[in-house]
């Protein structure tokens, strides 16, 4: 799960805060934002809207980005993205063959 990471990069960059700040900033907790952004936590939609608001990126493709990534399927990713209008996620990885579960 590579969003929370990029947009917290972003958000960092765009700013020059530190994770810190931003979790500081943002009203959640500076643990939640070290999960998101090392792919342990999910990035929730609102999380990733204000996330992008700081990036000055685009907050609604930031918030449905999140709710694609959140499905553990990529076929249902694939489905939502095709819903909602958003690029489809890149394939899974795969290890010797077989695809590695989503987390």
């Amino acid at each position: 799960m590579e969003l929370g990471k990029t947009l917290i990069d972003a958000a960092c960059s765009k700013t020059g805060m530190t994770r810190y700040a931003i979790s500081k900033a943002l009203a959640v907790s500076d643990g939640f934002v070290s999960r998101v952004y090392n792919g342990r936590d999910p990035v929730p939609p609102a999380l990733a809207a204000r996330l992008a608001v700081l990036a000055g990126i685009d907050a609604r493709r930031a918030a449905l980005d999140a709710l694609v990534s959140q499905e553990k399927s990529h076929e249902k990713q694939i489905e939502l993205a095709a819903a909602l209008g958003v690029a489809a996620p890149a394939e899974p990885p795969t290890r010797n063959g077989v695809t590695v579960q989503l987390a």
